[in-house]
């Protein structure tokens, strides 16, 4: 934690200072929407212990702090309250480049943490109850992590990880991916759903690995509005039948009964390679959802009318030569979304929407590098 710069604090305690630790007592920090209140030793080796009643980062944090430092130099930290706003934690963990500085900070620190807290706040006015963690680092990288929460109507949500030959494995489950990912700030325009990942991390290579949704709603995505009232339709809807297709769809509201991806995660940036299934829409995606100046990347194929085109998939051999296997529709348009995140372009290529489903894969908009 750091106080950012320009925003007034004051400090006061009690040192006392002998040849082998210093001392301060009575320490109080106050500022703007932050304070912390207790005690604190430091020796040769930095801080040995701390005890902190009363500390709040931000505005109406409710926490208990302890540390305290072995013989071997491995932090035992725990941290209990009634009330985090985890906002900025959450931008630092998944939103934020560390700097060269902080990665050093980082290096060869080994703690073990211990948190139980009733209530987390976290983004699009998320919460998270009775959350309880268990995070051990050994020379500043993760050696197992345990977490279990869970959103309103008990939904559960939790994370196991475990590092072995410098691999470690993350399990990730919930119970409601829609409000876990507006939690984090991921992703805001989903309801409901059930979120399985299986991704691996070897050190500072990024996040490999699957993620299955099932049975979501998508709501209000501006994305998809773009892509279903594109004028660029007009001048290659032929006869009408994308239009008839298109105006079936209600993209307010889209119910997804699956969802899959391989993802790439790594630091500011994300991609991504996977399909959307659902009634009324189809799509594959595959390219960078965003980076790090927040800009995106993706092709795919968008495909209305797509429970039909799935029956007609199902049939041996007629089903290859129409469509492209169970995840493709007879009716198929290719697009390429490349800009910033929130409002990016559209490009539709008009050969797709005559193609048979086994050629749609020539005519994709490849995403560039």
């Amino acid at each position: 934690w750091r106080k950012g710069e320009g925003i007034p604090a004051t400090a006061n305690f009690e040192m006392t200072i002998s040849k082998k630790q210093t001392k301060i007592n009575n320490l109080t920090l106050s500022g703007p929407g932050f304070g912390l209140s207790g005690d604190m030793i430091i020796d040769k080796g930095g801080l040995r212990s701390a005890n902190f009643p009363k500390i709040s980062l931000n505005k109406n944090d409710q926490l208990t702090v302890r540390i305290r430092r072995s013989n071997a130099d491995v932090y035992t930290i725990t941290a209990n309250g009634k009330y985090l706003d985890s906002r900025v934690l959450i931008n630092k963990l998944f939103h934020t480049t560390l700097t060269d500085e902080e990665q050093n900070e980082s290096n060869n620190v080994n703690f073990d943490l211990s948190v139980n807290i009733q209530k987390v706040k976290g983004f699009g006015g998320r919460e998270a109850d009775n959350l309880i963690l268990h995070y051990n680092v050994k020379d500043g990288w993760l050696e197992t992590l345990n977490l279990n929460t869970h959103f309103a109507n008990s939904q559960r949500a939790t994370i196991r990880a475990e590092t072995k030959d410098s691999i470690t494995s993350f399990k990730i489950n919930s119970q409601n991916a829609g409000t876990a990912l507006s939690f984090l700030n991921l992703y805001t325009h989903m309801i409901n759903g059930k979120l399985v990942a299986d991704l691996k991390r070897k050190r500072k290579e990024p996040f490999l690995g699957d993620v299955i949704v099932e049975d979501f709603v998508v709501v209000d995505e501006p994305r998809l509005k773009k892509l279903v009232s594109n004028k660029q339709l007009d001048d290659i809807d032929r006869d009408g039948r994308l239009k008839s297709e298109f105006g079936k769809i209600q993209t307010n509201r889209v119910r997804f009964p699956n969802a899959t991806a391989k993802i790439e995660k790594g630091e500011g940036y994300l991609k991504m390679d996977g399909s959307l299934t659902g009634i009324q829409i189809g799509l594959t995606y595959n390219g960078t959802l965003f980076d790090s100046k927040n800009r995106m990347n993706v092709s795919g194929t968008f495909m209305p009318a797509f429970g039909i085109s799935r029956i007609v998939s199902a049939i041996p051999f007629v089903g290859q030569i129409l469509s492209n296997g169970k995840d493709s529709g007879l009716i198929g348009i290719t697009y390429n979304l490349h800009g910033p995140s929130a409002s990016p372009r559209i490009q539709l290529n008009p050969l797709s929407i005559v193609a048979p489903g086994i050629f749609k894969k020539v005519f994709e908009i490849r995403a560039e590098n």
